[in-house]
């Protein structure tokens, strides 16, 4: 079979960072190890136009485009538009929403000759071969796979998913990852698959039991460090979704991977995402000496009415005490808040919002500083099946949404989204703007540090 060509089809906005694609990349590198070639292109960075021409002029035969939930409409668009325009070959769609919807998605869209579900590390390898042997009879072999047969759709077991992520190659590092080594932003490593909570707005706990694969798996930090050291670069950001895991165990890896970076005598630094209940000062101090600057914690709420809704497991207190910590110890902390989801109240609102202007003075007034959001409703999470039962789910597998209960709440809905997309120049303006829209705001200083005050953002180092 001729090469393929994968395609990225996130759409670059305002609220994105800067990143790369490491699935596509492994998947790439799969490829490669057993002797196929394969390109990359990312609308992220290139046009669709772009995206067209390159199909046009190449030599594919095959498009596979990776799709999260939110760009599903516009990756169903593009399949459409390259059939119009002529191209012949296979179309692949994979990902979590593709691993959620394959039988909606072979159903209604004759565009699209095959869905990939789960991991697909093996499988990508495993469907490329039954291709190029000139005849669809192995397809039944391949770990995951959605297609349509003479006897209807067919989706088969994940036969093949990779447990030990060390037997992995390294992500096949593409035109992208030069670019944005020459722009000085980080490269992107994965050090560990999965998590270990259960949040009711996140897919990922059911995206692996769906797949029956653990729900949390790590490579050894030799392997990461043999990583690290190929790049050749100095600046990481993991994009593990917990970079740290519970308990002693937890603590343990994070030492052993300082040490380990020590003993290499790697001068980087990195950036990491933790849920605040593994934030343990010794840690985050000993991560810091070899390296740690940035940690994304994932608060997304302080009210304890929404923390219940979103099943974070999680109290006011730990959120405020992880934040000081990275204060502390020097590390910059990020947070990422849910203002707003389907059980939001104007107490509940009330109460994230003050906790923005309350945490100011710790965070640095940048575009990166928080990740404020309103909770989208994506496929196989907790939310969406509560939201079904109830009644208040609208949308389809092209894109859910919800029935509001509360004005007050749409408003700031409103609000945010308009900020994510550009509308704003800082997110103190955010803050300033909740200071004064909530009725009877009061400035509260429960971390013991100054109140934030309009034009003032106090150094606490």
């Amino acid at each position: 079979m001729d090469k393929i060509l994968f395609v990225d089809v996130i759409k670059r906005d305002a609220s994105n960072t800067i990143f790369e694609h490491l699935g596509i990349m492994y998947l790439q590198a799969a490829l490669q190890r057993s002797g196929y070639e394969s390109e990359m292109i990312s609308t992220r960075f290139d046009s669709e136009r772009t995206l067209y021409q390159k199909v046009k002029t190449g030599t594919y035969g095959m498009v596979a485009l990776s799709v999260m939930q939110i760009d599903a409409p516009r990756a169903i668009h593009i399949a459409q538009e390259l059939r119009r325009r002529g191209f012949k070959g296979y179309i692949l769609l994979g990902g979590h929403w593709a691993t959620f919807h394959p039988e909606e998605i072979l159903r209604n869209h004759p565009e699209v000759d095959f869905v990939l579900t789960g991991e697909s590390d093996f499988a990508i390898v495993q469907l490329v071969e039954a291709l190029s042997m000139g005849s669809t009879t192995r397809l039944d072999q391949v770990s995951g796979l959605g297609y349509r047969s003479d006897k209807g759709y067919r989706l088969n077991p994940h036969t093949a998913v990779p447990n030990d992520l060390n037997l992995l190659p390294f992500p096949l590092r593409n035109q992208y990852s030069d670019l944005l080594r020459q722009q000085g932003h980080a490269l992107s490593v994965s050090g560990s698959r999965g998590c270990f909570a259960h949040c009711t707005f996140c897919d990922i706990v059911t995206f692996h039991r769906k797949i029956r694969v653990k729900p949390y798996r790590s490579r050894t930090n030799e392997n990461i460090c043999d990583e690290i050291e190929q790049l050749g670069v100095d600046k990481i950001e993991f994009v593990d979704d917990q970079f740290i895991d519970f308990g002693e165990a937890g603590k343990e890896r994070a030492y052993a991977f300082a040490d380990e970076i020590e003993r290499r005598k790697l001068k980087i630094t990195f950036a990491v995402l933790a849920r605040v209940d593994t934030i343990d000062r010794d840690v985050m101090k000993r991560l810091h000496q070899v390296g740690l600057r940035h940690c994304l914690l994932g608060i997304e709420a302080i009210s304890r009415d929404d923390l219940k809704v979103l099943g974070k497991h999680i109290t006011p207190e730990a959120s405020r005490e992880a934040i000081k910590i990275l204060d502390e110890v020097g590390v910059e902390g990020i947070i990422s808040m849910l203002i707003v989801n389907p059980y939001s109240t104007f107490e509940t609102v009330r109460e994230n919002l003050e906790f923005l202007a309350e945490v100011r003075p710790y965070l640095k007034e940048n575009k990166h500083t928080v990740s404020i959001n309103t909770m989208k409703i994506f496929s196989g999470t907790p939310i969406h099946t509560r939201l079904a039962h109830e009644k208040r789910l609208t949308g389809n597998y092209l894109g859910f949404n919800y029935k509001r209960n509360n004005g007050y709440a749409v408003l700031v809905e409103l609000y945010v989204d308009l900020w994510l997309n550009g509308l704003r120049l800082t997110w103190g303006h955010f803050v300033e703007w909740a200071k004064k829209g909530i009725h009877a705001l009061k400035p509260i200083n429960a971390m013991g540090g100054p109140p934030a005050t309009a034009g003032q953002f106090p150094n606490t180092h």
